[in-house]
């Protein structure tokens, strides 16, 4: 790109800058809307402003550049008279503000002077606050690092005396002087660790009040700062106490309430750590010590941790067993009833089906032995024609004699067992013999006859009129 080119190019950017954010200057009236300052009526005050600003897209001002505001009223022999210069960077403070505050009522003339520097919006640099009272200079300052306080601070006023110092992190070090009336408190800090501190009467001398560190967290401490300096971070888990920040608010307020009334923080907006309760500022840490489980007692802790759960799953264990147990046996016993109650239902069905069964051969042993007996006994003419009445007469008496026995025998054993199964294999036997006979009957068997004469028991007519 030849330099021409380079410088349209230039010239186009510039000029498209400045025509979006071209710059306006307001000068006139300019309220401070209601601001008090130990019940003075800032609000009171008849001031005008000039600063520049431009308008974003939304209309808003962007102030930018130098600003400057002078105010007074007088009312009832009481006259003010407040002058503010500062600059604006994007609608934020930037660099030194300064306000001067002149106060004279009927005669007693005050003169404050209040210096605050910023980056950004953002408390960057010395702020301090010198008074001067009826000939008596009185003085406030301050550090700041991007709104950490650092370094020396002090307070030098009618009424108390302050003087100290915060180290680069902001933690309060080293001796702490704090003087209000006929008081002295002295505080001796340790890289925001407090030693120890006394209260004294200075009218007198006496120390009302002489407190040292707790031992056990002074002791603490030391090795907390011992194992950091030699960057040995685990064993800081081997301390009982771990450190907490913190801020010490008396000497905090303080510094806040007096550059509060005289830097007007709501007034003059830009002051990104300003809110309705005042400075949000970081510094006067301290450092607190806070009981901690040492690892040892964390490894204690755990250990007896694990125990309890193993204790827990031992008995979660023995709980599923013995359930394991019962439900086993619920289930067998439900198995065990489900085959009895099988059984009895077979029984059942079985004792059924063989009283069925005897019933039945009941019935034909009967219907039988009615058959039998009408082949067996018939009537006799000659008796009956001699008598008068029916008289029957035996066919076949030694086949009907043996039939009779064995089956008086084979009855007698029905009648002796209770089972139905054996009554009505025998029965079976009943009805077998009862066949037998009745096929004997019409057969002609003169050595059968001569058998059964010999026969002298059931076992023996059985053997001959079952097998012949």
């Amino acid at each position: 790109m030849n330099k021409s080119v380079f410088l349209l190019v230039f010239s186009t950017i510039i000029l498209q800058i400045s025509s979006g954010q071209s710059l306006k200057t307001y000068s006139g009236d300019y309220e401070l809307d209601g601001y008090l300052l130990n019940e003075i009526p800032f609000y009171m005050l008849d001031g005008e402003a000039t600063y520049q600003y431009y308008e974003n897209d939304d209309y808003d001002r962007i102030r930018k550049g130098k600003f400057t505001y002078s105010g007074e009223v007088s009312e009832n022999g009481v006259s003010l008279e407040l002058n503010v210069n500062g600059n604006y960077k994007e609608n934020l403070k930037n660099g030194l503000w300064q306000s001067n505050l002149y106060i004279n009522n009927q005669g007693q003339k005050i003169k404050t002077v209040c210096y605050a520097n910023y980056s950004k919006g953002v408390p960057n640099g010395p702020w301090e606050i010198d008074a001067y009272t009826r000939g008596k200079k009185e003085r406030a300052s301050l550090h700041f690092k991007n709104n950490l306080i650092t370094g020396n601070f002090g307070i030098k006023m009618s009424n108390i005396k302050m003087n100290g110092k915060c180290n680069l992190d902001g933690y309060l070090d080293g001796v702490i002087e704090l003087v209000e009336g006929e008081v002295e408190m002295i505080m001796n800090y340790d890289n925001g660790f407090l030693i120890n501190y006394i209260v004294r009467d200075l009218s007198t001398g006496e120390i009302q009040k002489r407190v040292s560190a707790d031992p056990d967290q002074l002791k603490a401490y030391v090795k907390i700062k011992k194992h950091i300096a030699d960057g040995n971070i685990d064993a800081l888990e081997d301390i009982p106490f771990k450190v907490r920040s913190d801020y010490n608010p008396a000497l905090h307020n303080k510094f806040n309430e007096y550059f509060t009334m005289l830097n007007m923080g709501d007034t003059f907006p830009g002051d990104l750590k300003y809110n309705s309760n005042g400075y949000e500022w970081s510094g006067f840490r301290i450092k607190l010590l806070d009981e901690q489980e040492t690892r040892a007692e964390k490894l204690e802790k755990e250990r007896i941790e694990k125990e309890r759960q193993a204790k827990l799953e031992a008995e979660r264990i023995e709980r599923e067993r013995i359930e394991k147990e019962r439900q086993a046996k619920l289930e067998a016993e439900r198995i065990e009833r489900e085959r009895i109650a099988n059984e009895e239902r077979i029984a059942k069905e079985k004792s059924e089906k063989a009283n069925l069964l005897y019933n039945e051969l009941l019935q034909d042993y009967n219907d039988s032995s009615k058959k039998i007996e009408s082949k067996f006994k018939v009537i006799d003419p000659i008796a009956t024609a001699a008598l008068g009445v029916d008289t029957y007469k035996t066919k076949r008496k030694v086949l009907y004699r043996s039939y009779r026995t064995l089956l008086d025998d084979y009855i007698n054993q029905v009648n002796n067992v209770k089972e139905v199964d054996e009554k009505n294999i025998i029965m079976s036997k009943v009805i077998s013999l009862c066949k037998r006979v009745e096929e004997l009957f019409d057969k002609k068997n003169k050595d059968l006859e001569k058998a059964l004469k010999k026969a002298n028991s059931s076992s023996q007519i059985e053997k001959i009129i079952m097998k012949i």
